[in-house]
């Protein structure tokens, strides 16, 4: 008899140390694939974004093709007001009023043949790579033509924190279709 009570202590000893290492082990399992690495990319608020600016024109203005030639795809960082470019569009006291001190402004062009409906901004840090990024989504139902007679030129910025002096950005477009009828 005292053999059996004697293996029946053991046992509820050996129940608990199995409960009390329960939890230890659950937290061990729980925080496997954990690592102190920064993720890839940090989405960064946006302090402001600005509405595009967009002219439109006839395919055939020679004039207005003169004036934003150089202009597409142009990327301009803007750190102090003197650094806004002299652009064919010109800058309200939305952009010329800001506190540069704290805030970086970033801005791009582009020309296109359709016309743009809906538009968004994401901006983000690449740990991996070591750059600012800027994706601008853009949208169209205009289906694809080869004889487009009206044109596009479209000015986009974003207002940022203060960029670093030796920062590198990549501005992006997405270009999403809307509502185009395929089988047509």
């Amino acid at each position: 008899m005292r053999h059996l009570l004697f293996d029946w202590k053991n046992q509820i000893k050996r129940v608990a140390l199995c409960m009390a290492l329960l939890p230890a082990l659950g937290l061990a399992l729980s925080s496997c694939n954990h690592n102190d690495e920064p993720p890839s990319e940090i989405n960064l608020p946006i302090i402001r974004q600005y509405l595009p600016v967009t002219v439109q024109f006839a395919a055939d203005d020679n004039e207005w093709k003169e004036k934003i030639k150089g202009w597409a795809n142009k990327k301009v960082i803007v750190n102090v007001a003197a650094e806004l470019p002299d652009d064919p569009l010109g800058f309200s006291a939305a952009y010329k009023g800001v506190d540069f001190s704290d805030y970086t402004l970033l801005i791009t062009y582009d020309v296109r043949d359709w016309e743009m409906e809906t538009y968004d901004n994401r901006y983000y840090r690449d740990n991996v790579e070591k750059s600012y990024n800027w994706t601008i989504g853009i949208g169209t139902s205009t289906p694809p033509s080869d004889n487009r007679e009206q044109m596009y030129f479209t000015r986009y910025a974003i207002l940022v924190k203060k960029l670093p002096q030796d920062a590198t950005l990549n501005i992006w477009f997405s270009h999403r279709a809307l509502n185009w009828d395929w089988n047509e």
